[in-house]
């Protein structure tokens, strides 16, 4: 499969099935199930965020239980302006259907096809 972005994926009601985040090595792996097309089956994706320099999540469930995501926004929070996060780093917004919200600084993400 092609190197696939963001735009390609469609996350309102992609099932976060794991999520991880490795000190070590700077990363935040994701992987979700999700339809790329209209009509066909789903996919199950891995992102891989790379150099991760700030990372926050909230597992409240304030909406109720949910493994769903609602939206995904790139570049746009306003909680981005308090991060400690470094010049060039890219944002993420990922908010769940249970009115949690995962929010990643980072400096390059792969999407890979897992299954």
């Amino acid at each position: 499969m092609n190197k696939l972005s963001f735009n390609e994926i469609n996350f309102h009601d992609a099932l976060l099935v794991d999520f991880g985040y490795d000190w070590n090595q700077q990363t935040v792996v994701m992987s979700i199930t999700s339809f790329l097309e209209k009509d066909e089956s789903a996919i199950s994706l891995d992102l891989e965020f790379q150099g991760v320099t700030a990372l926050l999540y909230t597992n409240l469930q304030p909406w109720g239980p949910s493994q769903f995501i609602n939206l995904v926004v790139e570049g746009e929070s306003p909680l981005f302006d308090l991060w400690p996060s470094q010049v060039g780093d890219k944002m993420l917004h990922i908010q769940i259907q249970s009115g949690d919200d995962v929010f990643v600084a980072y400096k390059t993400v792969v999407i890979r096809q897992t299954g």
